[in-house]
């Protein structure tokens, strides 16, 4: 399918800055998920001024992440197993712990949030499994003991300060008090955050500021990892979208390696995975919908891309996954939005996140149509590029990926128990 000498258009030794990550992490404080993130960020701060307060031996930028992931199986699990709940409440409950007890499965999180963050392997392992143990920390030995404790301590201190407005008197009255009174937290870990509360440089830490700046650069391989965190956030908001951006990668990233590189497959899997990050300004109401959006609906869901450039462009990760990513609806003729570019305007990278989301979307159920199959998403595609707005060269490598039978989605990228894919459609086009 290659053409002979065909390279890629752009340089493609690309790193992301770890910012990017946390700039669109704090993009999600929102809708479902306000209280849920802002609580991430707390403890997130909390626990990496404990860690360096004490001495510990490890990178604080990883720490930092810790704390911002410690929770991350949480919504998952309110999400795929009490949707109705996840919908009507999750966004509600300002207390994490507090919330964790609301549903049935929420005691989990601390196993389901290690499933997920084992796939994240520059994540030091110590930090993973302080994670498993934060709410049991005598289990644990040494490093991972002291670190767990930390965690633990840096949750009950974000949990107090989501009971107020600001630094309140009350407020540090109650959180020493308990920390003072606390059972289980050695007295290292006491004394260093006592002293941590009695600064005045506290109230940064509980603020509605990140306070996070690092050096590293990831690989796109790394950052990918982080970035299916974000995806499962999003995606996991509505039942008929949990596989959706996850698909849209896996299928742009085949065709990129078939008719370009593996390099280019690996950006756009980056751009795939986050080309509906717009989405989360998206209200729930909008977004759970059961019939066909109005045009007034429909305008507003359409800003999603927008949002999309906008996050993107904003977190510092480099312009050109911003670019693919954010072009996702617009098509050949001019036709698409937001900004009706033409076939001369669309690069190659362009054009596959195109195809291949009109495609995952086809095979979908939405609560408006069932989920087609893929002879009948063929068809549509067809349809298409007959019309002009599709790029027929994309779609040729599109089928021949799928007849040939090597677009295998694995049946579980994450979270096992938790997300399930099932490759059963794919078979269909054979």
């Amino acid at each position: 399918m290659k053409k002979v000498g065909e390279k890629s258009c752009m340089n493609l030794n690309l790193t992301v800055s770890l910012n990017a990550f946390v700039n669109m992490f704090r993009e999600f404080e929102i809708h479902e998920y306000s209280f849920f993130i802002k609580h991430a960020f707390r403890v997130a701060k909390i626990v990496r001024e404990l860690s360096k307060f004490l001495s510990l031996p490890v990178d604080s930028d990883y720490v930092y992440l810790m704390g911002l992931l410690h929770q991350i199986g949480l919504p998952l699990i309110a999400a795929t197993e009490h949707p109705e709940f996840f919908r009507q409440k999750f966004g509600k409950i300002s207390d994490m712990e507090e919330l964790s007890k609301t549903f049935s499965g929420g005691e989990k999180h601390p196993i389901v949030s290690k499933q997920i963050l084992s796939s994240v392997r520059f994540l030091p392992q110590n930090l993973s499994n302080a994670i498993f143990y934060h709410r049991d920390p005598s289990k644990c030995m040494d490093l991972e003991r002291t670190l767990s404790y930390s965690l633990m301590t840096a949750d009950i201190v974000a949990r107090k300060a989501a009971m107020y407005e600001s630094l309140h008197s009350k407020f540090l009255e109650e959180t020493v008090y308990e920390i003072k009174e606390h059972k289980e937290i050695p007295d290292t870990v006491k004394d260093a955050m006592l002293k941590i509360l009695s600064r005045y440089s506290f109230a940064y830490l509980i603020d509605d500021q990140p306070r996070f700046f690092s050096e590293k650069e990831l690989t796109l391989e790394e950052f990918g990892s982080l970035a299916k965190l974000l995806v499962f956030l999003l995606d996991f908001r509505s039942t008929f979208t949990r596989n959706h951006s996850i698909l849209v990668a896996e299928v742009s990233k085949k065709i990129a390696e078939e008719i370009l590189s593996e390099e280019d497959g690996r950006l756009v899997y980056i751009a795939g995975l986050l080309h509906d990050i717009g989405k989360i300004r998206i209200s729930p109401q909008l977004l759970h919908k059961a019939s066909r959006l109005n045009e007034q609906e429909m305008f507003v869901m359409k800003t999603h891309v927008l949002e999309t450039y906008k996050i993107l462009s904003e977190s510092g990760i480099a312009p050109c996954v911003t670019n693919i990513a954010a072009a996702h609806h617009e098509r050949l003729d001019g036709s698409g939005y937001p900004l009706g570019l033409t076939a001369k305007n669309l690069m190659i990278h362009q054009r596959i996140l195109q195809v291949a989301d009109v495609f995952v979307a086809l095979i979908e159920e939405r609560p408006y149509r069932r989920a087609l199959s893929v002879p009948e998403a063929f068809e549509i595609l067809e349809s298409e590029i007959e019309r002009g707005r599709l790029d027929t060269r994309i779609f040729e490598a599109l089928k021949q990926i799928i007849n040939e039978g090597n677009l295998n989605i694995p049946e579980s990228f994450l979270i096992p128990d938790y997300i399930r894919f099932s490759s059963s459609k794919f078979s269909e086009g054979r």
